[in-house]
């Protein structure tokens, strides 16, 4: 199934991780005004995976709480209408996708993991299929960009450093920041480890049923406590200007990452 997918998933996930960062971290600093930390951490929420990818930044990035908190709040909003908008959008035929379409768009523009499962299965099992490998190729790309942008703001730190050091009245003022360990995200990694066990055809029949089985079960109540443990008042804290720089990034994914996914299948096709 990977193999299927190929390059094609591979080349939306990096054009869609790097293009939504790029674009969040502009429009949040240059056109709302934000601060460098809410501007990538809510460009990385819809870049990559959602919340888990805000709170890697947030650990990367030494930045305050209540930043992650604002940034969250636009992805669950975003990604939820998403979850619900998009399965609607592909059957009133507005997307004009194929199936193999539909899963490199959900998988590649969804905010969550939980979420493009959610609305891929209301398409086919093959597009949900798709759609998870091609969302789980951006998860795992939260470890190169982690290490990129660890680089960045220990670069930025350096300057403060010098700048701190020219003056010594700027240099009592001045704090270095340095940036937190890096957040890997295992069950990217564990995702890898049972593809391969799976491929290796190691585990009967029955096993596999069964832990399918409990796959569905252990989803259910992912996307339960994904809900339990948002609330309106997040979304209300996010802000006017932070909601509006995930609107900006949610208008990107769906136009943008149509015209991705369009030329990716033409150039691949």
């Amino acid at each position: 199934e990977i193999a299927q997918v190929g390059l094609p998933g591979l080349a939306e996930s990096v054009l869609i991780v790097v293009s939504t960062l790029v674009i969040g971290t502009w429009a949040g600093m240059k056109i709302m005004k934000l601060d460098r930390d809410t501007a990538l951490l809510t460009a990385a929420g819809s870049a990559i995976c959602g919340a888990a990818a805000v709170l890697a930044f947030e650990s990367t990035l030494q930045s305050k709480p209540h930043k992650s908190a604002m940034a969250v709040g636009s992805v669950v909003l975003f990604g939820t209408l998403s979850m619900f908008l998009y399965p609607v959008l592909f059957k009133a035929g507005w997307l004009h996708l194929d199936t193999t379409g539909a899963g490199l768009f959900f998988g590649g523009t969804i905010h969550e993991v939980a979420q493009v499962v959610g609305a891929a299965s209301n398409v086919s099992p093959e597009a949900t299929h798709i759609a998870t490998i091609v969302k789980m190729t951006r998860v795992m790309l939260l470890v190169p960009v982690l290490l990129v942008v660890g680089l960045w703001v220990n670069r930025a730190a350096r300057r403060d450093v010098d700048a701190s050091s020219a003056s010594s009245q700027q240099g009592a003022s001045v704090q270095q920041r340095r940036p937190g360990k890096l957040a890997i995200p295992w069950f990217a990694l564990g995702f890898l480890a049972f593809v391969v066990i799976n491929s290796l055809h190691v585990l009967p029949q029955a096993a596999t049923s069964t832990l399918n089985t409990l796959d569905t079960f252990a989803l259910t109540m992912a996307m339960t406590a994904l809900g339990i443990e948002t609330r309106i008042s997040q979304i209300r804290e996010a802000g006017p200007r932070a909601l509006t720089t995930g609107f900006i990034l949610y208008v990107w994914l769906i136009a943008g990452g149509l015209g991705i996914t369009w030329a990716v299948q033409h150039f691949f096709g």
